[in-house]
């Protein structure tokens, strides 16, 4: 019996300009990766830098 998978990814849609689209499509076909793989990678490199770089506050 074969086993269900479990499809974890996520969809996330934001709303950008037709100016943005044309940078973010020429910016993604420099770096020869589709505009959805390339808006991906961005994104999650900037949210590990500001995760790598946060500092809880200490407690008193």
């Amino acid at each position: 019996m074969a086993k269900k998978s479990v499809d974890t990814k996520k969809q996330t849609k934001f709303f950008i300009t037709v100016k943005e689209q044309r940078i973010l499509r020429l910016a993604a076909a420099i770096k020869n990766e589709s505009m959805a793989e390339f808006c991906r990678n961005v994104v999650l490199q900037q949210a590990h830098n500001i995760v790598k770089k946060f500092k809880p506050p200490k407690d008193s």
